[in-house]
C-alpha cells in the first residue's frame, strides 16, 4: 500500500476513496443492547420513585398524622411520648429521605491530574484538524479540548442532573503519549473513534446510567455525614435511639436491593458500551481506513509500557536532582530500549502493509488477549481488529507525526510538553517542589542511559541474569565442594563456555512469566481473586477456577525445574571463577566471595521489601476499588501498616550497620539504610507530634515502595559488579 507525503500546508490525512454505504449503520445488537439499558433505567426509575414517595409519605405521617400530644400515662406521659416517639419518628423519616436524595446534590469530583485545556489560538492546526474531522464524520464539535500525559484519547462530559433534561456537550481529551507514538493516519483514526462516540445517541443513555449509578453509589457504597449522624444517634440512650436501629436495618436492606440494581444497570451498560466501541471503530474506519485503526490499537500497549518506563526513569533521576523539560523525549528513548531488551527491533512497529489485502495477517490473536468479561467496557483488541477489517477498507497512510498539528518543534509545542511534564512531576511522581530546575531532556537522558548501562548485562550472557536473583543460597557448600574436588580452573573452562554459549533468554522470559502466573493462581486458589467469568489463563491454556490448585502445583513443579536449571548454571559459573580467583591470589578469591555474600544479603532485604510493598499495594488497590473498604477495615489497615513498620525496624538497623561495597557506577559508598531510604523512615508509631495519621500512612507507603525499587537497582548493580570482577579474573 502506498505511503503518501502531503504538502506542508495540508495536515489532514486522506481517507478511503470508497466506503460501503452501510458501514456506520447501527447493528442490531447495538439497538437491542440500548433497549435493554433503557428498560433497566425505567425499572430503576420506578423503584427509586416508589422508595422516595414512600419516604416522603413517612415524613408526612410522622409529622402530621402521629399526634403531637397523647392523653394518659400520668403527668409525664405526653413529654415521654414526644421525646421518645414523636420526635424520633420525624427524625428517622427525614433521615430516610436524606438517604435517598443525598446523591442528587453531590458533585462528582473529577481528578484533573495532568489535564490542561488547550485553545484554538494556541494550536490552530490541531483545531482545524478537529473541525474538518467532525465535519467528515458528522459529529458535533467538542465543547472543550484537553490534553494529558497518557497514551489515550477519550470523550467525557461534566455530568449533572441538568444533563438528564437537555443534551450535554462533550469534551475531547487527547493524551500526548498517544500523539508521540502514532502516525498522522493512526491519530486521525483515534480521534475519529472518539467523535464516533460524540455522534452516538446512546451516549445520552450513558449519562442517564451514570447519574443513576451515582445516586446508587451515594446510597449503597459511600459512607459520609449521613452515616456519622446515624452512628451518633445509635450511641444515645436506647430509649432515644431505638428508631435509629430500625432505620439502620431498613437502610441495610435498601443497600442490598439497590446494590443488585447497580449490578444490573452496570452490566447492561457495559454491554452497550462494548457495542458502542464497535460502532465507533466503524466510524474510524470510514474516516481513516481499516489499517489505521488496527495499527493504532497495536501501538497502544508498547506506547504505554514505554511511558511507564520513562516515568520510572524520571523518578530515579529526580532523586539525583535531575528534572527534564520533555517527558516524551524519554518515552521515545524508553521504547527504543524496550526493543533492545526484548530482542525485538520491531516491538511497537506494525509489519508492512501488503499490497494485496488478502495477504494481510492479523496483528492480534485470541491467545494473546483476555476474554471478554461482563464488566469490560471495551472488547479485546483482536475482536476490534476483526470488526475493523470486515469489510477491509483501504486508505493511504500518512507517516508524519501528529506533533505537526501542535507545531512540532515550535515554542508552543515545547511549552505544552513542558507544562504536562511539570504536572506529571507533581500529580504522578508526587514531587511537590516548586520551581524545579528543569534541564534539557538530552542531558537527563544521558544520566538515565548511564544508569541502565550499569544495570543491564552484556549481550554475551544471552539473558542468563535478566530479572532474577542469583541462586547462591548454597554458596558455602559450593565453596567446600570446589575445595574438595581438586579440579583446576582450566578444567572447568569447557563447562563455563557451555553455560555462556546457551541462549537463556527464553528460559528467563518463561521464568518471569510463570512467576507472575503463579502469583495470580495462588490468589485464585486462596479465594482472594475471583475471575468474573470463572476462568483464568496459565501455562498457555484456559482453566476453570475449580482447577486452580491443580494448576498451582503444575506451575510450582515447572518453576522448580527451571530454578534447578538456573541454579546449576550459577554453580558452574561460580566454581569456575572461584577456582580462577584462588589460583590468582587469596585476595582475589576473598573479594569474589565477599561480593557473592553481599548479593545474598541484599537479596534477603529485596525479598522483605517486595513482600511489604506487595501488602501496601494490595491495600491501596482495595481502597481504590471499594469505597467502603477504608471505613470497614480502617483499624486493620492501620495495624497492617504498623506491623510493617515494626518489622522494618530491626531490618533498617541491619542496613544502617552495613556499608554498600564498591559497585560499578557508584561514585561513593554509603550505608545501606541511606541508599534505600534516603529521606529516612517515619516514626515507628503513627501520629507523632504534629503528624497526621494519613500523612504517616502515605509516607510509609512511599518509603517502602521506593526502597523496593532502589534495592532492585542496587542488586542489579551488584550482579554487574560480580560479572565485571569475574571477567577480570
Amino acid at each position: 500500500m502506498a505511503t503518501i507525503a502531503p504538502s506542508a500546508e495540508d495536515f489532514y490525512p486522506a481517507g478511503p476513496r470508497t466506503v460501503p454505504s452501510n458501514l456506520v449503520d447501527l447493528p442490531r445488537g447495538y439497538v437491542r443492547q440500548a433497549l435493554l439499558v433503557l428498560f433497566c433505567l425505567y425499572l430503576f426509575l420506578i423503584l427509586y420513585a416508589g422508595l422516595l414517595a414512600g419516604a416522603l409519605w413517612l415524613v408526612y405521617y410522622a409529622t402530621w398524622q402521629l399526634p403531637w400530644i397523647v392523653v394518659g400515662g400520668g403527668s409525664r406521659g405526653p413529654a415521654v411520648y414526644l421525646i421518645f416517639v414523636k420526635l424520633p419518628a420525624i427524625a428517622a423519616s427525614a433521615m430516610l429521605c436524606l438517604f435517598l436524595i443525598k446523591g442528587l446534590f453531590k458533585r462528582p469530583r473529577r481528578e484533573r491530574g495532568t489535564m490542561i485545556e488547550i485553545r484554538r489560538e494556541e494550536h490552530p492546526r490541531l483545531f482545524a484538524f478537529i473541525n474538518r474531522l467532525c465535519q467528515e464524520v458528522q459529529a458535533p464539535l467538542p465543547k472543550r479540548v484537553y490534553v494529558n500525559h497518557e497514551v489515550n484519547a477519550a470523550v467525557f462530559y461534566d455530568a449533572s442532573i441538568l444533563g438528564l433534561f437537555w443534551p450535554v456537550r462533550k469534551n475531547l481529551l487527547i493524551g500526548l503519549g498517544l500523539v508521540n507514538v502514532m502516525n498522522l493516519s493512526e491519530f486521525k483514526a483515534a480521534l475519529a473513534h472518539e467523535f464516533g462516540h460524540f455522534s452516538q445517541s446512546a451516549m445520552r443513555l450513558g449519562s442517564y446510567v451514570y447519574t443513576a449509578n451515582r445516586l446508587i453509589l451515594a446510597m449503597v457504597y459511600e459512607r459520609d455525614w449521613w452515616d456519622d449522624w446515624l452512628d451518633r444517634w445509635k450511641s444515645l440512650d436506647i430509649r432515644l435511639s431505638w428508631l435509629a436501629y430500625i432505620l439502620a436495618g431498613i437502610t441495610w436492606l435498601l443497600r442490598k436491593v439497590l446494590g443488585w440494581m447497580f449490578l444490573l444497570l452496570t452490566l447492561t451498560e457495559r454491554g452497550l458500551s462494548r457495542a458502542m466501541e464497535y460502532h465507533a471503530d466503524k466510524v474510524a474506519v470510514a474516516a481513516a481506513g481499516s489499517e489505521a485503526l488496527a495499527r493504532c490499537l497495536y501501538k497502544l500497549q508498547p506506547g504505554s509500557e514505554a511511558l511507564e518506563n520513562a516515568l520510572a526513569d524520571l523518578y530515579w533521576a529526580s532523586e539525583r536532582n535531575l528534572y527534564t523539560r520533555d517527558l516524551y523525549y524519554h518515552q521515545s528513548r524508553a521504547l527504543e530500549r524496550l526493543r533492545k531488551s526484548k530482542n525485538d527491533p520491531n516491538y511497537g512497529i506494525p509489519p508492512p502493509i501488503p499490497q494485496d489485502p488478502r495477504q494481510r495477517r492479523p496483528l492480534f490473536s485470541p491467545q494473546d488477549q483476555q476474554r471478554v468479561a461482563p464488566w469490560d467496557t471495551h472488547p479485546p483488541h483482536y475482536l476490534r481488529e476483526q470488526n475493523a477489517c470486515d469489510p477491509y477498507v483501504i486508505a493511504p497512510q500518512d507517516e508524519r507525526s501528529p506533533w505537526v498539528l501542535f507545531g512540532r518543534d515550535s515554542p508552543d509545542a515545547a511549552q505544552l510538553r513542558q507544562k504536562i511534564t511539570l504536572r506529571v512531576y507533581r500529580s504522578v511522581l508526587g514531587i511537590r517542589k516548586k520551581n524545579l530546575p528543569l534541564q534539557p531532556a538530552e542531558a537527563v537522558q544521558q544520566e538515565i542511559d548511564a544508569e541502565h548501562e550499569a544495570l543491564s548485562f552484556a549481550p554475551k550472557y544471552q539473558g542468563l541474569y535478566d530479572d532474577r536473583y542469583l541462586f547462591a543460597e548454597d554458596l558455602e557448600d559450593w565453596v567446600q565442594e570446589a575445595e574438595l574436588s581438586g579440579i583446576r580452573a582450566s578444567e572447568r573452562v569447557p563447562q563455563l563456555q557451555q553455560v555462556y554459549s546457551q541462549d537463556w533468554r527464553q528460559v528467563s522470559q518463561r521464568w518471569t512469566k510463570l512467576l507472575e502466573e503463579l502469583q495470580t493462581v495462588e490468589a485464585i486458589a486462596e479465594g482472594k481473586n475471583r475471575p468474573s467469568d470463572g476462568k483464568f489463563s496459565a501455562l498457555g491454556k484456559t482453566w476453570p477456577v475449580a482447577k486452580a490448585q491443580q494448576v498451582q502445583r503444575r506451575l510450582e513443579a515447572e518453576l522448580k525445574r527451571i530454578a534447578e536449571q538456573l541454579r546449576q548454571a550459577d554453580k558452574t559459573v561460580f566454581q569456575a571463577y572461584y577456582q580462577m580467583a584462588k589460583e590468582l591470589s587469596p585476595q582475589a578469591c576473598e573479594a569474589l566471595l565477599s561480593y557473592y555474600r553481599w548479593a545474598r544479603r541484599l537479596e534477603g532485604w529485596c525479598t522483605q521489601l517486595r513482600r511489604w510493598a506487595g501488602i501496601i499495594e494490595m491495600i491501596e488497590y482495595m481502597l481504590s476499588a471499594d469505597a467502603d473498604f477504608g471505613r470497614q477495615e480502617g483499624a486493620n489497615i492501620v495495624e497492617a501498616f504498623q506491623n510493617i513498620r515494626r518489622e522494618l525496624e530491626p531490618v533498617s538497623l541491619e542496613m544502617y550497620q552495613t556499608q554498600v561495597p564498591k559497585l560499578l557506577g557508584l561514585t561513593e559508598q554509603s550505608r545501606v539504610s541511606a541508599a534505600l531510604f534516603p529521606q529516612g523512615l517515619v516514626s515507628i508509631e503513627p501520629v507523632a507530634e504534629g503528624e497526621w495519621l494519613g500523612e504517616w500512612l502515605g509516607q510509609l507507603s512511599q518509603q517502602v515502595c521506593g526502597a523496593r525499587t532502589r534495592a532492585h537497582r542496587l542488586y542489579a548493580r551488584s550482579v554487574s559488579t560480580i560479572l565485571a570482577l569475574q571477567r577480570g579474573n
